[in-house]
């Protein structure tokens, strides 16, 4: 028997090398009060009777697991499961022990006081999971799981023991290596309650290395832990990139990430997060800035000002940045961007305020000087520049310290232009141009 698993796992893994290998014997290697050499139980011994040393099998790694098929309840005279799980996980030698459970006895007085317990089978699996090496359970028969008449312990599985998805343990001495991460995940709202995912596989074909699975998490926070039971929300039954998310809460913004499996079960490392909704990004409404003698203003920081619906992992930038210089009606966009890749924009504009009087430079007339008293009215061009950030009056006075002889001495004709009297002094006028 031994030279015959020894050759068939050889063989698997020659053929087939993604193939696990493993045997489910009877529940009692050997029966013993010294642990090394068998369990303190009393019945049919699979190491004496059907020559199987499954011990030894798990010693020398001819196997990736053994199933002992434990078909007792806990407490049992002769062969309790409370004391012969212990010894398999004991012996497990850096492989996987997975307990057979009769699930074909639940309810049955005649198979023993323990199968009238509603509570066996859901102890049992507890005790497994307190045992570092005992990696799952099986149970017998398939029957017995179609129907939920056998003290509803199918139910009980289904809702409490089995309610979250779970990983298959890694078998690491046939493989280690965990095919490439996922990318470019995208998730996208489809009504109320739908949430669609979808991804790219950046695996190479080949049947060792390639993603045969997916897992896809979620968290209502963009902090993913693959560790996480209650992140995990589904695994993908075969390679396909996609996933439809029907349990998500309306409104809720759910990040998700994903992982590929290959064939060994190893787990890449996950994708980058995405999200099924957007931020709602509020801004501070159009903003009033006092201008400079340029006619423009430094833009302040508004990041702070804006207001962000769950704000956790949101980023917020704005357009132009910082410090840039911005003039009247210039507008100013925001960008809120949670850690799922989506994005709300505000946008806003700048108004600036005028505070600084015009500025009057470069006057000129011409002709300058009036030099010919011959009273009879001269034109003059005024020339001058006036420089403001608004729309300016002009007002052209001219002023004379000669009292007025009959006709006027000064005319304005616009903004520019005047004519003005020269008589006996003309040295004696003077003038000015005001804006406002």
């Amino acid at each position: 028997m031994n030279l015959l698993i020894q050759r068939v796992y050889d063989s698997v893994k020659t053929l087939k090398p993604w193939v696990k290998f493993g045997v489910s014997p009877s529940g009692i290697y050997r029966n013993s009060t010294n642990p090394d050499i068998g369990s303190p139980t009393a019945g049919l011994e699979h190491y004496t009777t059907l020559y199987a040393d499954t011990k030894r099998w798990l010693q020398e790694g001819w196997v990736d697991y053994i199933m002992p098929q434990v078909y007792w309840w806990i407490g049992q005279p002769g062969a309790n499961y409370g004391v012969i799980v212990p010894w398999w996980n004991n012996q497990a030698a850096g492989r996987h022990i997975y307990i057979g459970i009769a699930g074909y006895k639940m309810g049955d007085a005649a198979a023993g006081a323990g199968w009238t317990d509603s509570t066996q089978i859901p102890r049992q699996i507890r005790m497994n999971r307190s045992h570092a090496n005992v990696y799952g359970q099986s149970v017998y028969n398939t029957t017995s799981m179609r129907v939920n008449t056998r003290k509803g312990f199918r139910d009980s599985l289904r809702l409490f023991m089995y309610a979250k998805p779970a990983l298959l343990p890694a078998m690491k001495w046939r493989d280690s290596i965990a095919p490439a991460a996922p990318f470019g995940l995208y998730a996208e709202q489809a009504g109320d309650d739908v949430r669609l995912i979808w991804w790219h596989n950046g695996d190479p074909a080949d049947q060792l290395n390639r993603a045969r699975q997916f897992a896809v998490y979620r968290s209502a926070t963009p902090s993913i832990d693959t560790n996480s039971v209650d992140q995990l929300l589904a695994i993908t039954p075969v390679d396909s990139i996609s996933y439809v998310d029907t349990s998500a809460q309306p409104g809720v913004t759910y990040y998700y990430a994903v992982t590929a499996l290959d064939r060994y079960h190893n787990e890449s490392a996950r994708s980058g997060l995405a999200a099924n909704l957007a931020p709602t990004l509020q801004g501070p409404g159009d903003q009033l800035l006092t201008g400079d003698a340029d006619c423009g203003a430094s833009l302040p920081d508004y990041r702070d000002s804006a207001t962000v619906d769950n704000p956790e992992g949101v980023v917020i930038t704005q357009y132009p940045v910082p410090g840039s210089r911005v003039r009247q009606n210039d507008m100013v966009h925001l960008f809120a961007t949670n850690a799922g890749g989506k994005s709300d924009t505000a946008s806003f504009a700048i108004h600036i305020s005028d505070t600084l009087p015009p500025v009057v430079s470069e006057i000129a007339a011409s002709p300058a000087l009036l030099s010919t008293p011959n009273n009879k009215m001269v034109t003059v061009s005024l020339d001058y520049s006036v420089t403001d950030c608004s729309p300016v009056q002009r007002t052209v006075t001219v002023t004379s310290n000669e009292p007025a002889y009959g006709s006027p001495d000064i005319e304005i004709i616009n903004d520019n232009t005047v004519k003005l009297r020269a008589q006996r002094n003309p040295w004696a006028m003077d003038g000015y141009i005001r804006s406002r």
